[in-house]
């Protein structure tokens, strides 16, 4: 019946944050530090920060950037909400500070502009942002999270 279902839907999302806790929480550190010592080993590190450093000196339009940037009060903030996303060892709880990172950006670009955007405006946005912040670590953040999350939630956003 939907009562079981939804019982058992219950047990498994109980179940699955116990182990998150148990499991993730002590590990946390220790699968970052193998993410970031494979990167490095394999020179990708090195790339990324160099990348890094030339898309922070370049002007948002030469990214592809057409609407309004979040200021540098704004920056800060996603700054510190991607901090406080380091610290996190579920990998949906970082999902969800990523989304409403995602979602500040968003109203930034249509509160200075006063229009609606899709994704080909949001990405270089992201991307810009994202360089300003200059966090070499959320390129392991996201991958812990691919890696850890159901594959069936990324889909969509």
């Amino acid at each position: 019946s939907m009562v079981t279902v939804a019982v058992l839907s219950l047990a498994d999302v109980v179940l699955e944050k116990a182990m998150h806790k148990c499991i993730l929480k002590p590990l946390k550190g220790h699968v970052e530090a193998m993410l970031k010592h494979f990167h490095v080993a394999d020179g990708s590190w090195k790339q990324l920060k160099e990348n890094l450093q030339l898309v922070r000196q370049r002007n948002p339009q030469e990214l592809g950037v057409f609407a309004p940037t979040p200021d540098f009060v704004d920056v800060e903030k996603i700054k510190v909400k991607f901090m406080t996303m380091q610290k996190m060892y579920s990998p949906e709880k970082k999902v969800m500070l990523l989304l409403r990172v995602c979602k500040l950006i968003y109203t930034v670009m249509e509160n200075n502009s006063g229009r609606m955007y899709g994704a080909d405006d949001f990405l270089p946005v992201l991307t810009y942002v994202i360089a300003q912040c200059d966090m070499l670590e959320l390129d392991t953040e996201i991958e812990y999270m691919m890696e850890l999350l159901d594959p069936s939630l990324l889909h969509g956003e």
